[in-house]
Formats: structure tokens, C-alpha cells, sequence
């Protein structure tokens, strides 16, 4: 009988095929193939894209796009668990899932963002699905990833198998408190105090079903948000509904407050929103939110200033993208609104802040007079590097703000 030889160079050969076709079967099965029940028929074309620490999966056709979202997600999940100060119950094992069409598809219900619980090789799992990606405001897909992953805190606590739920202006409002360009800004606050549109705390709380708006919630939540550590009122909340209590007014009230009238916890709000309203006239301010703010600001969201994308390009640009994009119709337009952005920012706001700000409109107006990519490097070159010593100060990095130098 012939023994095989490990010194035979045939032998060898033989063994190298062996182990490729078994590597190839493995990197198949290996793959994580979710169930995609109801999904349009177009499961074949779909791969699953795990996160690095493995909590969350992204199943989607366009891999550039879903790892640029996973970065997002993490980012998300990561700034409301410091927010919280807890973890989120998933693991490698226990995974939530984010299904995306990038293609125009919508639910059979006409919805934009679903959550819900899908079942993966018989095992059930939290899912969030974004459809028409590319058309989904930035807000929408904000609001569903807050709902799953603050569902998560009140599904099934204590195994009794009812379906809870948070207040919808809850989890609308931690989704614009997470980001410093999402957050309700004293501006916004402000217009509505003068337009006498700022509702009152009762009225938020009303039973009738409809949400306010974003600004609206966002100022909410951030007003409990504000509140001493050990008063915790966010997580108290979050624990009550995990324990099958309803957020009602006089609830939320005795939390708030010792009196739990709601004319004392309404003239509270007030003089809180009130105090938002003042930021305004903070002459000379410079500080960690005003240099997060302006960071913000150099990214370019699709859609926000009426431009038309290509859409391989994915949800957001940076100013240095803009140099490649100099010749584009939409250019100039989306520049000369991105400077009025930028210098209302700057408004009022001390001198080494609104130098910055003159540096990027100098930028800006430069490429929408579609100068040399020579020039335009060089001037974007000397705001980044002016900007990077405020990040440096107020947010402990000197990473550049406009998306990297050359």
C-alpha cells in the first residue's frame, strides 16, 4: 500500500489542493447568510457585514457603502452608551441586524425605516431595515438605530414576554442629542420662542399620540439630559418602562420635581429654554460645542443643500471632495450657501473662531470660482491647519477637520 510522502514534490501539490478546496467550503459556510423573509427576492446579491467587535451585523449589495455605515453605526451606539452610561445587551452571539437598499425599494407599507425582530436560522434577532438609502434623511436613520438600540433596554426585562416600548419623543430626542450638528440649536429654539411655537412641557407629554418636532423633542430630552447626575432622570425613565410603567406627566413630573405640579415643572422648562435662548448673545464665546459645531459644518449630507450626488459616492462629502468636484453645476450654489452656514456660526463668536471661519468661506468661494486644484489645496491647507490647533485645544485631536491634507 502506498503511504504518502510529505517529501514528494507531488505529494506536497496534492495536499495544497486539498487544503484550498476545504479553505474555500469553510470561507463559504462561514459567511453569515440571514433569512431574508419578504425582502424582495433580491437576497442572492446580499452579503453580511460584521462589525469589528462583532455586536451588530450590515447586510446590504454595496460593500464600500456598508462599511462606511457600519464606522457609523459604531459611532452611534458608542456616544449613546456614554450617554447612558450602560452597555447595550448584544454580542457576537446576539447580534442586531441593519438590512439596506441602496436601490429605490420601498415596504410594502410605504415606510422609509422598519424595526423589528427577524428570525436568522431560527434564532430571533433585532433588525433594522433602511430602504431607498440614498434618499433617507439623515434624521430618519438616526431615529430607527435610537429605536432599536434603546428598545433593546426594555424588551422582555423580566421574561413575561410583553412587547414595551419608550416614548416616541424620547427616543427622537436622544437621537439630536448624540451629535453636536443634530442637537437642537439656540437658534432653532430661539425662532420658535419668538414665533410663539415653543410648546410647553404638558404639551409634549400630550396623550394623543402625535410627536412634535425634532427641535421640539431634542430640547426635551436635552433639558433632562441637564440635570445632575444623581437625579439620572433619562435612566430612571428608561428603567420604569423596562418595568412595565407608562411615562406619564405626573410621572415624569415627580421626577423632575418634589411639588409634581406641572405649573411649577412647566415654569422650569421655561426658564430652561430660556437660558438656550440666551446662548445666543454669548459674545466672544469659543469652547468645546462651538469648535464641535463648526466641524460639523464641513461635511456636506446629501440632499441638504438641494445638490444632486452621484450616488456612488455615498451620504456625505468633505470640503477637500469639493476640489475634485469644482466643475459640478450644483458647485457654486452648494458654496454659497455652505458660507452663509459658516459665517452665522461665526457671528459674534471670538476673533480665533471667526478667523477660521473666514479661512473655509475663502475656500469656498475659491472653488466656486472653480480656481486651480494647486491653489485651492493651499488655502484649504492653511484653514485645516489653523482649525486643527482649536480641535486640538477643545476636543483633544488635530485631526484634519475638512477631511484629511495632501
Amino acid at each position: 500500500m502506498d503511504v504518502l510522502n510529505f517529501a514528494r514534490p507531488g505529494s506536497v501539490r496534492i495536499l495544497l489542493v486539498a487544503f484550498l478546496v476545504v479553505l474555500t467550503l469553510l470561507t463559504c459556510f462561514a459567511q453569515d447568510k440571514p433569512v431574508f423573509e419578504g425582502l424582495g427576492g433580491v437576497s442572492d446579491s446580499f452579503k453580511t457585514f460584521r462589525s469589528t467587535d462583532g455586536r451588530y451585523v450590515v447586510v446590504s449589495n454595496n460593500r464600500p457603502e456598508a462599511v462606511s455605515l457600519s464606522r457609523w453605526i459604531g459611532e452611534v451606539v458608542t456616544r449613546l452608551e456614554k450617554s447612558l452610561g450602560k452597555t447595550f445587551p448584544f454580542t457576537r452571539s446576539n447580534f442586531f441586524q441593519v438590512i439596506v437598499y441602496f436601490q429605490k425599494q420601498a415596504a410594502a407599507d410605504g415606510v422609509s425605516v422598519k424595526v423589528e425582530e427577524r428570525t436568522v436560522l431560527g434564532k430571533k434577532y433585532q433588525s433594522l431595515i433602511y430602504y431607498d438609502y440614498y434618499n433617507l434623511k439623515r434624521e430618519q436613520a438616526m431615529e430607527g438605530l435610537c429605536e432599536l438600540l434603546l428598545g433593546s433596554l426594555v424588551k422582555d426585562s423580566d421574561n413575561d414576554g410583553k412587547d414595551r416600548s419608550l416614548p416616541g419623543w424620547f427616543v427622537r430626542g436622544m437621537s439630536r442629542n448624540l451629535f453636536v450638528a443634530d442637537r437642537s440649536s439656540s437658534k432653532s429654539i430661539s425662532a420658535k420662542w419668538r414665533a410663539g411655537e415653543m410648546v410647553s412641557f404638558s404639551d409634549v407629554m400630550s396623550s394623543d399620540g402625535s410627536l412634535p418636532d425634532l427641535d421640539v423633542c431634542g430640547a426635551m430630552v436635552g433639558w433632562l439630559l441637564s440635570f445632575p447626575a444623581e437625579v439620572d432622570i433619562v435612566n430612571k425613565l428608561i428603567a420604569h418602562v423596562a418595568g412595565g410603567g407608562e411615562v406619564t406627566k405626573i410621572w415624569l413630573a415627580a421626577q423632575i420635581s418634589t411639588s409634581s405640579s406641572m405649573v411649577d415643572i412647566d415654569a422650569k422648562w421655561d426658564f430652561w429654554i430660556l437660558g438656550q435662548k440666551r446662548k445666543i448673545y454669548e459674545l466672544g464665546r469659543l469652547d468645546a460645542e462651538l469648535v464641535a459645531e463648526m466641524q460639523a459644518e464641513l461635511l456636506i449630507y446629501r440632499g441638504a443643500y438641494g445638490n444632486a450626488l452621484d450616488s456612488n459616492r455615498g451620504k456625505a462629502l468633505t470640503f477637500r471632495d469639493l476640489i475634485t468636484l469644482k466643475d459640478e453645476a450644483w458647485v457654486p450654489g452648494l458654496c454659497g450657501k455652505k458660507i452663509g452656514d459658516i459665517q452665522l456660526l461665526g457671528f459674534g463668536k471670538a476673533k480665533e473662531f471667526r478667523d477660521v471661519t473666514k479661512l473655509y468661506c475663502d475656500f469656498l468661494s475659491a472653488v466656486s470660482q472653480r480656481k486651480g486644484k494647486w491653489r485651492l489645496n493651499r488655502i484649504l491647507n492653511k484653514a485645516d491647519e489653523a482649525f486643527a490647533v482649536l480641535m486640538d485645544r477643545f476636543l483633544g485631536t488635530d485631526s484634519q477637520g475638512s477631511g484629511g491634507g495632501e
